[in-house]
């Protein structure tokens, strides 16, 4: 059974998958002596739970503003060292919305698909023991599914991102390297050394893309009884716009299994006047890293 599988015994059947996923990386039987460099570099399956507070404005109907809370599970598999960060995320997001116009309140849900890649390296001149800069690339797919039942024939509704941004990250090196003993009041308290990281990611969109509805909500085929899921949407290449920033915080165990304190910002819109859409997601996540290699 699964769940009397070791962790680490869970590499053995991931790695073949981390080698097509994650640059760098080899399989092969080898002795200790020949292990490449990339063994020293720990990879780490990220699992977690968050709360997703967020906000949505469709501009294609009056607008009409919402807001509402969701829970968000993050599954990652993170490779990171001094010289490049590597991250392949998946997050899901559902939860409940209301929306407000004028004095009327109407409950309404969303679901959320963030599919994100990211790899950094190194700016050498600037880095130093403490500090590390990186720059590189992030890659976003976002899926949106929409209800609000108020709407009726139009009740369903989706958007589309894909956005290429600009990346640069700062880490600041806080890790305890001795021990610490004191009294708290009367108890004694020891601190043992332990490796923290506290880490900051700015993301600017370069290369946006959206798939969006190209009308007003006039749309027919629910009432002619057809599908026409993508019936009257457009794909608009190098339209909107995209921002987004991390603020990480790692505390890792003497097995090199680490619990991840997160906040996410992510605001995104599309272009153009009358179907407009734009949403903003803060999230607060808490997250277990499980060494993997």
């Amino acid at each position: 059974m699964l769940n009397l599988i070791p962790v680490r015994s869970w590499g053995k059947f991931l790695l073949p998958v981390l080698s097509l996923l994650l640059p760098g990386i080899h399989v092969g039987a080898q002795s200790d002596s020949t292990r490449p460099r990339f063994f020293d570099t720990p990879i780490h399956f990220e699992s977690g739970l968050g709360v997703d507070i967020a906000h949505y404005r469709d501009f294609a109907t009056s607008p009409l503003n919402y807001w509402g809370a969701m829970a968000a599970v993050p599954l990652s598999l993170i490779r990171m060292n001094d010289r490049t960060d590597i991250e392949l995320t998946i997050r899901n997001s559902y939860g409940a919305f209301v929306m407000f116009y004028g004095d009327e309140i109407t409950p309404s849900s969303a679901y959320v698909n963030n599919f994100q890649y990211s790899h950094l390296f190194r700016i050498k001149n600037w880095s130093g023991e403490r500090w590390n800069f990186k720059a590189g690339a992030t890659y976003d797919f976002t899926t949106i599914i929409r209800v609000n039942p108020s709407l009726l024939n139009n009740a369903s509704g989706y958007e589309m991102f894909s956005t290429l941004s600009g990346s640069f990250s700062v880490r600041l090196e806080a890790s305890r390297k001795q021990m610490k003993e004191f009294k708290l009041i009367f108890l004694p308290v020891k601190l043992k050394p332990r490796k923290r990281l506290l880490t900051f990611r700015l993301d600017v969109g370069a290369l946006n893309a959206n798939v969006r509805n190209g009308y007003a909500y006039i749309g027919q085929d629910a009432v002619l009884g057809r599908l026409g899921i993508f019936d009257g949407y457009e794909i608009n290449l190098l339209s909107g716009f995209r921002m987004g920033s991390r603020l990480d915080y790692f505390y890792y165990l003497k097995n090199q299994n680490a619990f991840r304190f997160s906040y996410l910002w992510d605001a995104y819109m599309t272009g153009g006047d009358l179907p407009a859409f734009e949403m903003a997601h803060h999230i607060l996540q808490f997250s277990l890293l499980f060494k993997l290699n």
